[in-house]
């Protein structure tokens, strides 16, 4: 392990004694109150629009949003009405 990996693992150990948590993404349901999509993809292999990739982690103090997490979320497919 590196000084720096030591380094951030004690920094982010100390922020979570102080109640800072990371905001649960990847393979949540996605929550606009607490993430931030910025893109999409269309699939027949979901119900509802999902997390599938965390680009920058969110963080929550208590029940406080300090940060969104930053996402890209799967959507399902949408079928157009027959004309």
């Amino acid at each position: 392990m590196s000084g720096l990996e030591l380094v951030v693992r004690e920094f982010e150990a100390a922020l979570e004694r102080l109640g800072v948590v990371p905001v649960p993404a990847v393979g949540e349901r996605f929550d606009p109150a607490v993430h931030d999509a910025i893109a999409a993809e269309e699939s027949d292999d979901v119900t509802e629009d999902t997390v599938i990739d965390e680009l920058v982690p969110g963080y929550r103090l208590h029940d406080r949003l300090l940060r969104p997490a930053i996402v890209r979320v799967v959507r399902p497919r949408q079928t157009s009405p027959a004309s």
